[in-house]
C-alpha cells in the first residue's frame, strides 16, 4: 500500500477481500444487540473486509461516524462500519446506528463506528442489502486482497508503473486482472444486457408459439 501510494499521480490506495461488481459474495451471520431475529428473518449479511481508505478511494460517502484507521488492528477493540440499509433496518437512521454493538455468530463484541452510503456490490442487478464492513487489520487469518488505486490522471497510464512497483518488491508476485473500474462496470453492464436480450428472445419465441 505504501509503495503504491508513493507513486506520482496516485491519489489514494486501498484494498478489500470482497471486490466490487465481480459477482463475489462474502457473507457472515450477525447478532444485533437488542434485536431478536425471527425464524424467517435473514441474519446473514454481506461482510467485506477492507483496508483503511477504502471508502475514499471508491468515493463511497461516509455519512456519519469515522473510517477505519491503522489503530483498528488485532488486539484493539473490534469495530465495524455498516451501510445505510443496515442502519435503517435495525436503528431507523444512520445517526442512530453509531455506538451500537453487533457481532458475528451469537456475540455482540463489535462497535459500529460509522455508516456509509449504499452501493451495488455483486452486480448491477442484485438489490442492495444490509452490509457490514470490518477492518482487514483485525482479521485473525488475513487473506489476499484486491487492490484499488485512484489516480489523478488517466488510470490506464498508471498500469505499467503499478506492475513495475509490485514486481520490484517481489518478482514472483503476479499482477492479475489489472483493469479500470470503468471497465469493471462495463463488464457487469454487458452481462445484464445479455440477460435482457435472452429474456426478450424467449418472450418473442413464446409469443410465436402461442
Amino acid at each position: 500500500m505504501e509503495k503504491l501510494q508513493g507513486l506520482p499521480g496516485v491519489a489514494s490506495v486501498s484494498g478489500t477481500t470482497d471486490p466490487e461488481l465481480t459477482g463475489d459474495s462474502n457473507t457472515s451471520s450477525y447478532a444485533v444487540q437488542g434485536h431478536k431475529f425471527t425464524e424467517n428473518e435473514v441474519d446473514n449479511f454481506e461482510s467485506p473486509t477492507i483496508l483503511p481508505g477504502f471508502f475514499a478511494t471508491l468515493r463511497q460517502p461516509l455519512l456519519v461516524g469515522r473510517d477505519f484507521n491503522a489503530a483498528d488492528r488485532t488486539g484493539a477493540a473490534k469495530v465495524a462500519i455498516v451501510n445505510l440499509e443496515f442502519a435503517k433496518k435495525f436503528y431507523g437512521s444512520a445517526s442512530n446506528a453509531v455506538g451500537h454493538l453487533i457481532g458475528q455468530g451469537d456475540k455482540t463484541d463489535t462497535t459500529i463506528v460509522g455508516v456509509v452510503g449504499d452501493t451495488m456490490h455483486q452486480n448491477l442487478r442484485t438489490d442492495v442489502g444490509p452490509e457490514v464492513y470490518e477492518p482487514y487489520l483485525q482479521m485473525e487469518h488475513p487473506t489476499g486482497v484486491q487492490v484499488y488505486v485512484r489516480t489523478h490522471g488517466e488510470p490506464d497510464a498508471m498500469e505499467p508503473e503499478i506492475e513495475r512497483t509490485v514486481h520490484a518488491m517481489d518478482p514472483t508476485l503476479v499482477v492479475d486482472q489489472l483493469q479500470t473500474m470503468e471497465a469493471e462496470v462495463d463488464i457487469s453492464a454487458s452481462n445484464e444486457r445479455a440477460l435482457a436480450i435472452l429474456a426478450m428472445a424467449f418472450a418473442v419465441l413464446a409469443a410465436l408459439l402461442a
